[in-house]
């Protein structure tokens, strides 16, 4: 019922290529995908990540490859009998690739550069775990960034987002949300001074939030 609306859906927005050792990902032992409640720097892994930006559309981003760490990101979302799709966070540093990604992503009004991005599976606004019953009705996918546009829109400080498809080896992985990551180097980029100026309170539970 949907043939033609497929390969038109697939081209209407950029995509990010995640190349890593599958075992990374999928080892019952090693892999991050496979362990997702394991966190902190012992779970980090190397990937090659490829910006594909979508065809004929205008972007202030063109085609790059950068290498980079690559943790699985979240809270509840976690936990493998709750979601089967993982979002991700993706780190420069420069022990894996370059200390910081220098990409215009989100425009002319958000920060030039990053040392860290999130890949939001958008688990609380996702159907496969709310599906649309009466107890959970908001199973509408986009909930949060809309609402990080509606607070950038009345002039206040935000994470900026956009939309991408993902691909993880290859493989098709989904519609992604990539933000920015509102830590201690965010603050610094759109208010000043070093990321030691700031503190930052986390998730509860310390997961990488």
């Amino acid at each position: 019922a949907y043939n033609a609306r497929v390969q038109p859906a697939l081209t209407s927005l950029p995509a990010i290529s995640l190349v890593m050792d599958p075992g990374d990902l999928f080892d019952n032992t090693r892999g991050i995908y496979t362990n997702p409640r394991s966190t902190g720097a012992a779970w980090e892994r190397s990937a090659s990540l490829e910006w594909i930006p979508a065809p004929g559309q205008q972007d202030s981003v063109t085609t790059f490859q950068a290498n980079a760490a690559i943790r699985i990101q979240g809270g509840a979302s976690r936990n493998p009998g709750n979601q089967s799709k993982h979002s991700f966070r993706i780190i420069f540093r420069g022990k894996q690739g370059p200390p910081k990604l220098k990409q215009p992503l989100f425009g002319p009004d958000a920060a030039p550069e990053f040392d860290g991005l999130v890949l939001r599976a958008s688990f609380n606004d996702g159907w496969a775990i709310h599906s649309r019953t009466k107890d959970h009705p908001w199973s509408a996918f986009l909930r949060d960034q809309m609402m990080r546009d509606l607070i950038e829109a009345t002039g206040n400080p935000q994470a900026h987002g956009r939309w991408t498809h993902l691909y993880l080896n290859g493989l098709y992985w989904g519609l992604y949300n990539l933000c920015e990551r509102p830590d201690a180097e965010f603050q610094s980029s759109y208010f000043g001074g070093e990321r030691k100026d700031y503190d930052v309170l986390k998730h509860i539970g310390g997961h990488d939030v």
